[in-house]
């Protein structure tokens, strides 16, 4: 299957508007984000990059340094850094390239301490690679879909994309948050999470400044999708702090 060659873009009347950069997650697209720009003030310019144009690199780092040059060819410094999941963890590497306006984290792993930690997920990914191989993409897809941190009224969801199959297992091998180095958060970033998302609940309360974490009620792991106008409301309050 072909990649999704896109980025949307949100034109703006001002003359220097705040640049917002986006990056959407793991088996996501450019689209995601629409619903969220659609509630943010008009005089924002939003960039969404497509990740599947990036993420053939073997590390976040070089990930990273990617979009770090595409952005400087197409003359969008300074901006903010939104990421969800996937792209959250693509925002951490990013900062250590640059120091941004801000960054907006969503359901975004920080990174995995011991090797005991890193060794069980880089299992579990290999478990998903496996399924990807062996049982197909809408087996594997079915099964993502079924993970208790994403509602039920959000699964027919990934049906709706396509995708590159050797993206999305480099994603899950080389990507994987078994590899991930641990950031240092700069001070400018704030993370959103779903109440109902028990895991990234319990991981930022015992990482993240309680200033720094903002909890969207009745949502689950996706939370840009579920509830476009509380993360606008929340992104809106944080690039313009």
């Amino acid at each position: 299957m072909q990649k999704v060659r896109q980025e949307l873009k949100k034109p703006s009347t001002l003359k220097t508007p705040k640049t917002l950069v986006f990056l959407h997650g793991f088996l996501g697209s450019v689209s995601d984000w629409e619903s969220v720009i659609k509630h943010l003030p008009s005089h924002y310019k939003c960039i969404c990059l497509d990740l599947n144009l990036f993420c053939s690199e073997s590390t976040l780092e070089a990930v990273a340094t990617k979009i770090f040059g595409h952005l400087k060819s197409i003359n969008q410094f300074p901006c903010h850094l939104i990421g969800y999941s996937l792209g959250g963890r693509i925002c951490l590497a990013l900062s250590k390239l640059e120091k941004f306006l801000s960054i907006t984290i969503i359901s975004s792993h920080t990174g995995l301490h011991s090797e005991l930690e890193k060794e069980k997920r880089a299992n579990k990914d290999k478990a998903w690679v496996n399924v990807l191989k062996k049982e197909g993409l809408d087996s594997f897809l079915e099964k993502w879909a079924q993970q208790p941190l994403f509602s039920k009224n959000q699964h027919e969801y990934f049906k709706s994309k396509t995708y590159d199959l050797k993206i999305v297992e480099n994603i899950l091998i080389n990507l994987s948050v078994a590899k991930q180095s641990i950031y240092l958060i700069p001070k400018n970033t704030l993370f959103i999470f779903g109440e109902k998302d028990l895991k990234y609940y319990n991981l930022y309360k015992s990482l993240i400044p309680k200033e720094k974490l903002r909890k969207v009620h009745n949502a689950y792991h996706r939370v840009h999708i579920e509830d476009p106008v509380q993360v606008a409301s929340l992104i809106t309050e944080h690039v313009t702090l």
